[in-house]
């Protein structure tokens, strides 16, 4: 288990998990989920953010380039909440550490922010930031045994924690 993002096609893994639209061709897989975001920050926050306070005013928790999460950085700036950020971080579980422990709003999955009891999500699921989800693995382990194996449990898991 990794949060780097491995070469299938050059064998670095045997299975990925990744949340793209369109994965790649030359690999083999099968949508499990979409991935829904929202805004969420913890409650004292929360409360300011949802009685009017400016989202631009508030401390904000983002990617860092390293995380290579192109698709939440252009949100970002798009709302002028680039500047806002109090950090940046290279890992969505340090995001979600830091958004839960009061330093900031942020953008986490709906399935991580939702059943938390310490954070408050802050209005709907963002669209422009869904994305399916993918098991993904090179097309000659599909026939593998201890693969199928794997990738049946992954995804009936993922999907179980996504509905």
């Amino acid at each position: 288990m990794s949060s780097q993002s491995f070469n299938l096609a050059g064998r670095e893994a045997d299975s990925a998990i990744r949340p793209v639209s369109n994965p790649p061709e030359i690999l083999a897989g099968r949508r499990v989920g979409r991935i829904q975001q929202a805004i969420y920050a913890a409650p004292e926050l929360a409360q300011r953010l949802k009685t009017g306070q400016a989202f631009a005013s508030a401390d904000w928790i983002g990617a860092s380039a390293v995380m290579g999460y192109r698709l939440l950085d252009d949100w970002m700036t798009k709302q002028g909440l680039d500047a806002c950020c109090r950090y940046r971080t290279d890992s969505g579980l340090a995001m979600y550490a830091a958004i839960r422990d009061g330093s900031g709003a942020g953008v986490l999955p709906t399935y991580l922010g939702d059943p938390d009891p310490a954070l408050v999500r802050i209005g709907d699921p963002i669209p422009a930031l869904a994305s399916d989800l993918w098991l993904l693995i090179h097309p000659d382990m599909s026939g593998t045994a201890r693969i199928r194996a794997v990738t049946d449990v992954l995804a009936n898991g993922l999907r179980e924690r996504l509905e």
